[in-house]
Parts: C-alpha cells; structure tokens; sequence
C-alpha cells in the first residue's frame, strides 16, 4: 500500500507551474522545508518521504548531513541526478521499516506524508527508533478543519485521513515527548488563492457525499462548481506579475488562530537521554 500510494502521488517540479494555485502550493512546500531547516544545520537530517529532492536540498544547504528517502524508484533516481552530486544521499526505502541504524538521526522531517498513510502506527514507531534522545521529528500536513465539513471525507482517493491541529497533537503524544504546533499563513493574495482551492474541493466533496450527488441537481452543482472554478482559476492567472512578486518569505507560522491555518506543523521532541519509554 505505501509503495502504491508513493508512486500515485504526484511529481512537483520546482519550476514548472501549471497557474498560480499550484505555484502557491509550491510556496507551502518550501515554507515548511525553511522552517525546519532552523533545527538542522550541523546536525544528521533524514529527510522522509523527499520526492524529487529540492526540499532535501534546502536542508542540505543549512550544512546538514542528510539522507532523503522515499518509495517511489522513479522520483529517488530524478532527486539523485538533480541533488546528489550536492553531497545528499538519497534511498529508496520501501514500506514502513526504515533500514537504518537506531538513534542515528537528529532531525527527521516527514512532510504531507501521515495522511496519506493508512496504518500509522508503524511508521510513527520506526520515526521514534531512528531519532535520537532529545532529537525532533518534524510532521506537516494539511489542516483539514479549513478542508472539510464535519463528517465528510477528503476529495483525495490517497489520504487515509486528515488532521485538524488537536488531533494532530493528541496523535503525535503518544509517540514522544513534547509537541509544538504551528499553522501555517500568508500574506492575502497567496492565503486567498489556497484558500479559494481549498474552497472549492470541500464543497465537491459535500456535494458528492450528500444524498443529492447522484441526482441531476447535484451533478449540476458539481458542473457550476466546476465552471466557477475554472473561472477564478483564469483570473488569478491574468495576473502574470503574481510568480515574480510573491515568494516563500510571504508565508510565515504562527502558534494560534489553527483553524484558519493553511497548513500544519508538529515540531516533536523525542525524550531526552534516561527518559525514553
């Protein structure tokens, strides 16, 4: 399941942008591989689930000692060629069990992987083996109170579920010691257009899960939906001035307001020395 689910997801290229929705996205991916690279230089970094490796790079940059690891063969050869000659050794390393020596990294960063993995427990396990005494491990994921409705699932076939920052802390409690939380936010232009997608794909989901989706009206909803969609879509997009003006510096964490959060955070802390377990 993990090896399918890593293949499925999809490939994001630093510098090709379909339109500004996905170029803000972008910006979220290197947001959080900014603010972790707070905690890593000189320190040993495993960077899991690292797809093509420019989040694995940034890290490295900091002057961390860093192995990216990931499930998907064809992604680890693309990071390998792109961002292996920087000193980064990249792994491809299937399934929960992490090949790797106990206590061996102090920083491991696993980014907009945990809902999209089905049994949890495993990995959160082997995280908790891998990092050292005091080390942290260092989670993010979409905040799924602004993405859904209450009692609806996500859009996405792959996410096993998603997290709101109270679940996502009492979660990650069980498996170490402290927990710090942060939400994720922007500047207007770039919170308005995630938050206009986000908009958009909780209210298909409602549709398509309530008992008017099969019927002609729903499937209508759903093609209005659609066209609007498209519509702002096109708009944003006028604005071509909108990639050159805007960059990862316009987003910043805050530690309150988490349900509006674009995105999540989870700093963890394992036990120090002669407190684990």
């Amino acid at each position: 399941m993990a090896n399918r689910q890593a293949e499925q997801l999809e490939i994001i290229e630093p510098d090709k942008f379909a339109g500004n929705s996905e170029f803000v996205r972008h910006l979220i991916h290197i947001r959080a591989y900014q603010q972790a690279a707070l905690y890593t230089a000189d320190r040993d970094v495993l960077d899991l689930g690292c797809r093509t490796g420019y989040g694995t790079a940034l890290l490295r940059a900091s002057g961390a000692r860093v192995v990216g690891a990931d499930g998907s063969p064809a992604v680890i050869a693309l990071a390998q060629r792109r961002y292996g000659p920087a000193g980064i050794d990249f792994r491809c390393i299937e399934g929960p069990d992490l090949p790797l020596a106990d206590r061996s990294f102090d920083i491991i960063t696993c980014f907009q992987m945990i809902e999209h993995t089905v049994d949890l427990a495993p990995m959160l396990l082997e995280i908790g083996r891998v990092v050292r005494p005091g080390g942290k491990a260092i989670f993010t994921t979409p905040n799924g109170l602004l993405r859904l409705y209450p009692r609806t699932g996500s859009e996405d076939p792959l996410p096993a579920r998603e997290f709101g920052a109270d679940a996502l802390k009492a979660l990650l409690s069980r498996y170490f010691a402290t927990i710090e939380v942060l939400g994720l936010f922007a500047v207007k232009p770039i919170y308005e257009v995630e938050a206009e997608r986000v908009r958009v794909s909780r209210e298909r989901v409602r549709i398509r899960q309530s008992p008017e989706g099969s019927s002609l009206r729903g499937r209508i909803k759903l093609l209005l939906l659609q066209l609007q969609s498209e519509v702002k879509n096109k708009i944003h997009n006028l604005d071509r001035r909108f990639q050159r003006r805007y960059t990862s510096r316009d987003l910043y964490y805050k530690r309150e307001n988490f349900d509006a959060a674009l995105d999540l955070m989870a700093v963890c802390t394992a036990a120090p020395p002669g407190k684990e377990g």
